[in-house]
This record gives C-alpha cells, sequence and structure tokens, in this order.
C-alpha cells in the first residue's frame, strides 16, 4: 500500500474525513503516527525476527591521504554488521573498527567522525558498509513502507490507528487489537524465516553480526591486509 492509501485506511478506521471542521485528528498528525508505526514495528521486527531480513549494503569512497570520514546521515542512524575494502572487486578485506587508535587502525574518532590511522590510506579505497537498515520516513503518496512486505502494510495502519485512539484517551476495540496483533505475529514469523513460536512469542536466537567466524574463508576473501589496516570481525 502507498502512504495515501494508508493514511485513507487510517482515517476510515478512525472515522475522520480530512479538512472537517471538529475533526480530533489532523492530517499531518495521520502522516506522523503512521511513521512512528513504521519504525516502531521495523524496529519490534529486528528484536523478535532475524538480522538478515533488514540487512542492506551501502558503499562509499575513502580519500587517498585523508585521515577522517565524517559520517553520513545513514551511517549515523544505522546498526553496522561490516565494513569491507571492496577496491580489489576480485578480493574483499574486512577492516576491524576500533574503539580508539590503540585498538585498531580505524576507528571511531566520535559519534560523527571515523579514522584511519595518523594519515589516511595511501591510495583511493572503495568500501562497502553491510548494516541493518531503520524504516524509511514516508512523506510523498507515493512512497511505500519498504521494509514491511505488502500483505503486511496493514499492520501499519492498525499500530497508527490504535496509537491515535489512545492519544484521544478513546476505548480501542477489541476487534482491531486482535487484528493488529495478528498481523504482527504474521510479519515477526516471515522475519524469523518459519522459526518456531512457544506461548505466543517468537523464540529465535540471533547472532550479531549474523556471520560466522567462518563466513569469511572462502576464496572471494583476503586474511590480508590492504594498505595495513587490521583485518577481522567486528
Amino acid at each position: 500500500m502507498f502512504f495515501n492509501e494508508l493514511q485513507d485506511l487510517v482515517g476510515l478506521m478512525l472515522n475522520f474525513t480530512p479538512n472537517q471542521t471538529d475533526a480530533d485528528f489532523t492530517t499531518v498528525q495521520v502522516k506522523a503516527a503512521l511513521n512512528r508505526a513504521y519504525d516502531r514495528e521495523v524496529r519490534a521486527g529486528k528484536l523478535r525476527g532475524h538480522n538478515a531480513y533488514f540487512k542492506s549494503q551501502t558503499t562509499l569512497t575513502w580519500p587517498a591521504s585523508t585521515q577522517d570520514m565524517t559520517l553520513n546521515a545513514l551511517m549515523k542512524r544505522s546498526q553496522w554488521v561490516r565494513l569491507e575494502d571492496i577496491t580489489n572487486s576480485a578480493q574483499a578485506s574486512l577492516i576491524e573498527v576500533g574503539s580508539a587508535a590503540n585498538e585498531a587502525l580505524v576507528y571511531l574518532l566520535d559519534r560523527s567522525t571515523l579514522r584511519w590511522g595518523s594519515e589516511g590510506p595511501f591510495s583511493e579505497r572503495t568500501l562497502r558498509l553491510t548494516y541493518l537498515a531503520s524504516a524509511e520516513e514516508l512523506i510523498e503518496d507515493e512512497d511505500e513502507p519498504q521494509l514491511i512486505p505488502p500483505e503486511y502494510h496493514e499492520l501499519l495502519a492498525y499500530s497508527a490507528a490504535i496509537e491515535l485512539r489512545a492519544f484521544a484517551d478513546e476505548e480501542i476495540p477489541s476487534a482491531w487489537q486482535k487484528r493488529y496483533l495478528q498481523f504482527q505475529m504474521e510479519f515477526w514469523k516471515l522475519v524469523t524465516k518459519g522459526r518456531p513460536h512457544i506461548g505466543g512469542d517468537v523464540t529465535v536466537i540471533n547472532r550479531y553480526p549474523d556471520d560466522t567466524a567462518g563466513a569469511y574463508s572462502s576464496s572471494t576473501t583476503s586474511g590480508a591486509a590492504q594498505d595495513g589496516s587490521s583485518i577481522g570481525k567486528f
């Protein structure tokens, strides 16, 4: 469902018509509630499900002889799984990221800056960051929640409508609550890849990162550092 369709569904549930003078809510409030619901349900899915479903990747360039890299908005707000040097496309190398200069060549100087040694890499490096995606903000009518499959988009409408009813200090229909929990459980089952559920709750043990120690032993991954960087898991 598109963002405007989700808004229409929430409006239908709340008996809300845009621009009506005595409305309990505004269109802006409905949109904000849907975005909060999206963020909330994705966070719950990460906790209850399997990280692999939310994995995504992005590439970035670290210029030669540049010591510091300012983290972009995506890097600041996402959970990192691994960082790799893919300058040599045939042989990726894991970069171990430390929290101080005495821990690794590449380390976090602060919450906004990644530092490479004392002078930066001697040649331009292409890096690949694997991270757990967060819910993107829905703005335009044609925006569609990317981290929840279309068949479970109604989950967001119920989550938002229940929140708004609670804000208005109004009783939440039991049918809404049951349907919301049904959609939520089905979504959790999807992201746990069929793992067992006990007592109505999801029972999953996640690894973070998901990869085992041997995941980097294939022929496509180098065990030797490039540019003197220390290689390993983080």
